[in-house]
């Protein structure tokens, strides 16, 4: 999940090779896990760290704004690579970032 989307952009179309590494501590049961993860914590921070006057800096998880500024906007989902040597995912043992 991202705001303008060019994070994930690439996940999706333009490079040969993608490579992915994430700490353990973005590992989470299900993909509704996963957004409610982002919504209710990662997304939060961000925008306070920010310093941005966003709903959620104030309540601590989403609320569904409209503002212009909200952090998460667009939502990737890779469930399939047809090139099965495109995409490599890296998980490191320990947390990393948020």
């Amino acid at each position: 999940m991202d705001g303008f989307g060019n994070r994930a952009a690439c996940l999706l179309f333009g490079p040969k090779k993608v490579i992915v590494v994430a700490g353990k501590n973005k590992l989470v049961g299900t993909m509704e896990d996963g957004i409610k993860r982002i919504r209710e914590y990662v997304a939060p921070v961000h925008a306070k760290r920010r310093g941005w006057n966003l709903p959620c800096t104030k309540s601590g998880t989403c609320a569904d704004c409209k503002d212009p500024i909200r952090i998460c906007n667009k939502l990737a989902v890779l469930q399939y690579e047809r090139d099965r040597d495109r995409t490599t995912v890296i998980i490191v043992g320990e947390d990393l970032g948020i």
